[in-house]
């Protein structure tokens, strides 16, 4: 702003004063709404992870609340086109919710769902889920933004394994218990020790990524260094072999992809051949050694169990042969006859399954296998998306996995190093998921589910975009 003052016969003074700041309503609504939902999947994880229906029903009507607040700022900014924004993206996932809709609809006096109470349940949670990823979506557009959603994943995943480590020395039971055939199986706020094991694995993926790629000062790498450890232990005392063998994993698998690429952007040695370089050297032998740097950290991780976990731990990894075997001595229930009765149930309702959520009472009909408790889960997240939904969405899940992956991998090949670290770290975080999700079912509880939302949302979100609300009143 130009203002001129005028004294006597003097001539003009020109003095340049700075515009009063304008007040943007929009900005403020957008970081309300963007913050609020954070602040709400932060209070998730407290109440046993939000296991109870009561919280999840809490949850919905709060998502419910920022999709409204989303959908009026995308009206008043005259973006009614956007109310759902990257159609693509949430395409598949839509196309999971449409198909759980139309297990539920009678035709000639019946349903394809054999639980349409659960199935119910599953519909509403389902699309509050998506409702929470398409928010994030749209807000994460910025590093700061980036940086919160990275914050939170890292506050929600190390205040667990504190407080599951003050649980564990001073024995909270008297506030906590939870006996499954006079076995305690809760870890931290969690019901079941391996749910507990699958925020963990989240966590270190993440916080892996960033050490071995982001730009993080001297003073605050030991933290970090600190903090892996605190997870990884608070993985072995779970005892979970599911959760022990996926963080391991994710340990592998970062030490592999850092050794081939190293600190330098992937684009810069993405398409090489992998065998030789520019220079016509061998990258063989780069390979070699990454190959037995992960052996190596593999028997560290080994060693790891026996010293942190002990004979328990030792002893249920030992455990794992019969799970998958069979043997003579039937005296327990074991995965690989769950499996087997949940693929002769999946033989029997190939194309659009058997309904969301209808598994424990579809199941009881193949379920001849010994055991004191009645089948609950198949132990095994695809085995039971595919009895859910069928081949129909087994094939949507392929599709959003692949729509995701690309995604990732312009994200991967960012020219920001932040950037690159984020989104490689959160891949490890969602390698760990799909590496437990083989054995068990953790994602069935709430906090686990969002955190991994958060992560599909660090690795895909594109924060190039500086595009803001612009709806503004000034005076």
């Amino acid at each position: 702003m130009l203002l001129k003052i005028e004294k006597g016969n003097q001539s003009p003074v020109s003095l340049n004063l700075p515009l009063p700041k304008r007040f943007n309503a929009g900005a403020i609504a957008e970081r309300t709404v963007f913050y609020g939902l954070l602040l709400t999947i932060f209070l998730t994880a407290i109440p046993y992870g939000t296991v109870d229906p009561w919280f999840k029903s809490l949850f919905v009507v709060l998502i419910c609340i920022f999709a409204a607040f989303r959908i009026v700022l995308s009206v008043l900014v005259g973006k009614g086109a956007e109310l759902f924004a990257d159609r693509l993206f949430f395409a598949p996932l839509l196309g999971i919710l449409l198909l759980a809709v139309i297990q539920i609809i009678p035709f000639r006096n019946s349903v394809i769902s054999l639980d349409v109470f659960e199935t119910k349940s599953f519909i509403v949670t389902f699309a509050a889920l998506i409702l929470t990823g398409e928010i994030l979506l749209h807000y994460t557009t910025t590093a700061k933004r980036l940086r919160n959603l990275i914050y939170l994943v890292l506050i929600i995943g190390i205040g667990s394994a504190a407080f599951g480590l003050l649980r564990l020395q001073f024995s909270f039971e008297s506030f906590f218990s939870t006996d499954i055939l006079g076995e305690n199986v809760q870890y931290a706020q969690f019901v079941n020790r391996n749910h507990f094991a699958y925020l963990m694995e989240m966590t270190l993926g993440l916080l892996i990524g960033l050490l071995l790629r982001a730009k993080i000062s001297k003073w605050l790498k030991p933290a970090f260094w600190v903090m892996i450890a605190l997870v990884f232990s608070s993985v072995i005392l779970t005892n979970s072999r599911g959760g022990i063998l996926s963080a391991a994993g994710i340990v592998v698998f970062a030490a592999f992809i850092y050794f081939l690429t190293g600190k330098k952007n992937p684009r810069s040695t993405w398409g090489k051949n992998l065998f030789s370089d520019t220079n016509g050297g061998s990258r063989l032998k780069t390979i070699l050694v990454a190959l037995s740097f992960m052996a190596l950290l593999f028997g560290v991780a080994v060693f790891t169990v026996a010293f942190v976990g002990g004979d328990s731990a030792a002893g249920r990894l030992g455990e794992i042969q019969n799970e998958i075997q069979d043997n003579n001595e039937r005296k327990k229930l074991r995965r690989i006859d769950i499996w087997e009765a949940t693929w002769e149930l999946i033989k029997d309702n190939p194309v659009v399954g058997i309904g969301f959520g209808a598994y424990p009472s579809a199941i009881t009909r193949y379920d001849t296998a010994p055991g004191k408790m009645s089948l609950q889960q198949a132990h095994n997240d695809y085995l039971e998306l595919m009895a859910a939904g069928g081949l129909t969405a087994v094939l949507l899940m392929l599709f959003f996995i692949i729509i995701v992956v690309k995604r990732i991998l312009k994200q991967f090949f960012s020219p920001n190093k932040f950037r690159r670290a984020s989104c490689f770290g959160a891949v490890l975080g969602i390698c760990g998921v799909f590496l437990h999700s083989i054995t068990d079912f953790g994602l069935h509880v709430l906090v686990n589910a969002l955190v991994l939302t958060i992560l599909v949302v660090i690795a895909a979100a594109d924060t190039d975009s500086n595009a803001e609300i612009t709806v503004a009143v000034a005076s």
